[in-house]
C-alpha cells in the first residue's frame, strides 16, 4: 500500500487553519503532498506560541486533502473536509529528525474508525481570483498539476 496520509507536527489551532484557508505553511514536495487523500495534525507542544493543549504529538485534527498551493517557497494543504478529535490520539507521530512533514499510511494510524466529518468553510483564500503571477509562481502550480519538478517547466511568451 502507498502513504496516502501526511503528518505535520504544528502549533497551530483549527480556528488558525481556518483562517489560513489550510494547514501550512510547509516545506515540503508539491507533488508528495498532492497525493495524498489527508492530512494528520498532531501537536508540537514544544513551541511557546503553541495553540492548544494536547500532548506533544498527539494526533487533533484529520483533513481530507482537496489541493495544495503554494505559497512562495512553501505550500498550504487545504482541505474539503475535516474532522476533530475531541480526544487527542497519542502514539500517532513518529519523531523522524527535526523535519514537521512525514507520510503513512491512513489505514495504519491508531485513529478512531469513524469521524465526525464536516465540511470545510469557505474562506478569501480558497477563492479564484484574478492576480498577477511570477514566472515562478506558474511553474509551481503547473508543476503541481502535473507531478513533475518546476525545473521541467517551461514557459514560452508570445506577444
Amino acid at each position: 500500500m502507498q502513504n496516502d496520509t501526511v503528518l505535520v507536527l504544528t502549533y497551530k489551532s483549527v480556528d488558525t487553519m481556518f483562517k489560513e484557508g489550510g494547514c501550512g505553511y510547509w516545506r515540503a514536495n508539491a507533488h508528495s503532498l498532492s497525493s495524498c487523500k489527508y492530512l494528520v495534525a498532531t501537536r508540537n507542544s514544544r513551541r511557546a506560541e503553541r495553540e492548544g493543549d494536547e500532548p506533544h504529538g498527539a494526533a487533533f485534527f484529520v483533513g481530507e486533502i482537496n489541493g495544495v498551493r503554494a505559497d512562495r517557497d512553501r505550500y498550504v494543504v487545504t482541505f474539503s473536509r475535516y474532522a476533530v478529535l475531541t480526544v487527542p490520539v497519542d502514539e500517532v507521530w513518529t519523531s523522524g529528525g527535526s523535519n514537521p512533514v512525514h507520510y503513512a499510511e491512513f489505514r495504519t494510524l491508531k485513529l478512531p474508525k469513524s469521524l465526525d466529518w464536516q465540511a470545510w468553510p469557505a474562506t478569501h483564500a480558497e477563492k479564484v481570483v484574478d492576480r498577477p503571477l511570477t514566472i515562478a509562481q506558474a511553474k509551481t502550480g503547473l508543476a503541481m498539476t502535473f507531478g513533475v519538478d518546476p525545473s521541467q517547466i517551461e514557459i514560452v511568451i508570445k506577444g
